[in-house]
């Protein structure tokens, strides 16, 4: 149970490092945060997703567009990867493919991002 409360304090950490603009910082935490998750034998899919996109969108902040959608399709993957899911893991899919969509725009592949683009609107008008 304190791994999983560590986990949680790496997560809100890594979010204040976020929003202070220190992006490295904030995949550090996060990183931390999913290492301690993908331990855990309840495998929390959610919080795999949560803490991959999360390492991602520091990554895309930064620049490193190639590391951001690596994490990012790790989040899509673990939303992707469960028997039942669960609205919020419908939502959050949603939005894994919005953001998949701006770091293929930010890295100048407009194709690619209009396609995750369409992929997370689709989603969303069937809910």
């Amino acid at each position: 149970q304190d791994t999983i409360i560590q986990a949680l304090n790496y997560h809100l950490a890594g979010l204040i490092a976020d929003g202070k603009g220190n992006y490295d910082s904030s995949a550090f935490y996060h990183e931390k945060a999913l290492a301690i998750w993908q331990k855990d034998s309840l495998r929390n899919n959610s919080n795999l997703a949560k803490a991959n996109l999360n390492i991602g969108i520091s990554n895309q902040k930064n620049g490193r567009y190639e590391i951001a959608l690596e994490y990012e399709q790790k989040a899509l993957y673990a939303l992707e990867d469960t028997t039942h899911q669960t609205s919020e893991d419908i939502i959050s899919k949603a939005a894994v493919l919005d953001q998949l969509g701006v770091t293929y725009a930010l890295k100048g592949d407009i194709d690619q991002a209009i396609d995750y683009q369409e992929k997370a609107l689709s989603i969303r008008q069937e809910k």
